[in-house]
C-alpha cells in the first residue's frame, strides 16, 4: 500500500514538471535575457469589485500566473494591476519557450520570488517587490529546476527543492538579497518545514521507513554541518512541521503493524514523543496558528479523497473529533487561526482525484471549497469548481504548501483558487467566506495571496 501510495505523489510531484519538461524539449532554444522589465499597469478586468475588508493589512496582494506565463501582481478585486515580466515567447506552434511559475510572497509580503525556466534547460529564482516589475536574479542554474519554494519566517532567505534531469532531488537555500545560498541535503522525496526562529529545517526523506530503510528525519542547519538524522522511524506522511513556538516538531512515525502508526509530537531532537493519535494509511498535517491544536487528514487506504477524515485534535492529544468525512482531500488553516478551509471532492461528481497527469486531472476532477468554523463546529459550502492544472497539482501537497502558499486573505475573510473555464481556459477567483460568493479577478493558471 505505501508502495502504491508514494508512487502515486510521485507521480503529483512529476505534473507539475511537466511544463519545465516541455520547455526543455521545444524546438527553438532561447536563454534568459536581462529582465529588468519597466512597470506595466494593466486595465482591471470588468468585473463586479469586491470591497475590501476594513480590516485588511497594509500589503494585502495577490501574484497570478497569466494564463501565457507572465507573472502579475494585483489587488483582491482584480484592480491595481502591476505586470511583474513582460518576456513569455511564443513559438511559432504556439507554446511557450520562456514562462514563470510557483510565486511564493515572503512572509512579510515586501517580496515576492517566482521561478523562471527556459526551453534551453535553465531555471532561475527571481524576486521582486509587491508593487513593482524590476525581477531580480537569486539563483541561477542550467541544469537544476527549482520546484518548490518555502520563504524563512523572518524573510531572509529561501529554501528550495530542485530537480535534476535524472529527477535526483536538493534541498538547498538562497539569501532574499541575493548575496549567496548553498546546498542542505539530497533525497527522495524531500520534504521541510522551517524552525521558527528561522535557524534551522526539519526535513522528511525518503518516504516510508517501511518501504525503504534510508528514510529519515533530519535536522539541517546554515553552519555547513551534515543533516543530523533525529532517529525517528518515518511512516506514510509528507512534510513534518514544526510547532508555532518552536519547541516541538510534528512527524508520523511507524509502528509494529499499520493500524499502530502514529502522529507524534517529539523535542527538536527527536526525543520525548509523545503520541497525539494513531493511524492507518496516509497522513497530513499541520498545527493551529496559536499553537493550541492540530489538523489531520487521513487517508486510511492511501488513495486521496476515498474514506478519507479531517480530524482535529489539542495539541495536548485530547478531544480527537472528525470534523469532515465528505471526502476531504486537502485543508488550509485561516491566518487567524478561527476556520480550516478545505477542499472536498463535490458529491454528484463524474470523477476522482487523479494526481497523475494534468490534463486527466482537469478532465475528471471536481471540488468544493468548505469552511469549518472552529468556535461552534458549522461547516459552510462555498465553490465548486474544476481546478486549474497548477492549482490540482498543489492538492496533494496541501500539508507541504500550507506552510508556505497563502490561499486565505490575510484577514480570513476569503479564499482563492484557479479553475479551468468552460472553454478550457483558466481564472483566478476570490470567494468571500461570509456569502459565499466567488468572483472571478483575472485570467490566469495559479495564484498565490501575501501574507500580511
Amino acid at each position: 500500500m505505501e508502495q502504491e501510495s508514494k508512487a502515486q505523489f510521485g507521480c503529483a510531484l512529476a505534473t507539475c514538471l511537466s511544463m519545465v519538461v516541455m520547455l526543455a524539449c521545444a524546438a527553438l532554444v532561447l536563454s534568459f535575457g536581462a529582465l529588468t522589465v519597466p512597470v506595466t499597469r494593466v486595465a482591471a478586468p470588468s468585473v463586479p469589485a469586491v470591497a475590501a475588508s476594513p480590516a485588511a493589512t497594509k500589503v494585502d496582494r495577490i501574484a497570478v500566473v497569466g494564463n501565457e506565463g507572465n507573472i502579475y501582481t494585483m489587488d483582491r478585486a482584480g484592480g491595481d494591476v502591476v505586470q511583474v515580466t513582460n518576456d513569455v515567447t511564443p513559438t511559432a506552434r504556439g507554446m511557450p519557450i520562456r514562462r514563470y511559475m510557483f510565486p511564493n510572497w515572503s512572509p512579510d509580503s515586501r517580496q515576492l520570488a517566482f521561478v523562471g525556466v527556459a526551453s534551453d534547460g535553465s531555471a532561475r529564482i527571481l524576486s521582486t517587490g509587491p508593487r513593482e516589475a524590476r525581477p531580480r536574479e537569486l539563483f541561477g542554474s542550467q541544469d537544476m529546476v527549482p520546484i518548490y519554494m518555502s520563504w524563512s519566517p523572518d524573510s531572509q532567505r529561501i529554501a528550495f527543492l530542485a530537480q535534476d534531469d535524472n529527477r535526483d532531488i536538493s534541498l538547498g537555500y538562497v539569501n532574499g538579497d541575493g548575496s549567496g545560498g548553498g546546498e542542505l541535503g539530497q533525497g527522495a522525496p524531500f520534504y521541510f518545514s522551517w524552525a521558527p526562529d528561522s535557524g534551522s529545517l526539519i526535513s522528511h526523506v525518503g518516504g516510508s521507513r517501511r518501504a525503504s530503510a534510508d528514510a529519515f528525519v533530519g535536522s539541517h542547519t546554515f553552519d555547513g554541518a551534515d543533516p543530523r538524522d533525529l532517529n525517528l522511524a518515518p511512516s506514510n506522511f509528507l512534510a513534518p512541521a514544526f510547532s508555532p513556538d518552536g519547541r516541538e516538531v510534528l512527524t508520523a512515525i511507524m509502528g509494529a503493524t499499520e493500524r499502530d502508526n502514529a502522529l507524534v509530537a517529539s523535542d527538536l531532537d527527536g526525543n520525548n514523543a509523545r503520541t497525539l493519535a494513531k493511524f492507518a494509511g496516509m497522513l497530513a498535517f499541520n498545527w493551529s496558528p496559536d499553537g493550541r491544536q492540530i489538523a489531520y487528514l487521513v487517508t486510511p487506504n492511501n488513495r486521496i479523497g476515498q474514506n478519507s477524515q479531517i480530524h482535529l485534535v489539542d495539541a495536548d492529544g485530547r478531544n480527537d473529533r472528525v470534523i469532515a468525512e465528505d471526502s476531504p482531500i486537502a485543508f488550509f488553516w485561516s491566518p487567524d487561526g478561527t476556520k480550516l478551509g478545505y477542499m472536498a471532492i463535490a458529491r454528484g461528481n463524474e470523477g476522482r482525484l487523479l494526481p497523475v497527469s494534468a490534463p486527466a486531472q482537469a478532465a475528471t476532477l471536481r471540488i468544493e471549497w468548505k469552511v469549518y468554523n472552529v468556535s461552534d463546529g458549522s461547516v459552510l459550502s462555498l465553490s465548486r469548481f474544476t481546478p486549474s492544472d497548477d492549482f490540482g497539482a498543489i492538492i496533494p501537497y496541501s500539508d507541504q504548501y500550507g506552510q508556505s502558499l497563502r490561499v486565505w486573505s490575510p484577514d480570513s475573510t476569503a479564499l482563492l483558487y484557479s479553475a479551468r473555464e468552460r472553454d478550457n481556459t483558466t481564472a483566478v477567483y476570490v470567494v468571500d467566506v461570509a456569502s459565499g460568493q466567488a468572483r472571478r479577478i483575472a485570467s490566469g493558471s495559479m495564484a498565490a495571496w501575501s501574507w500580511q
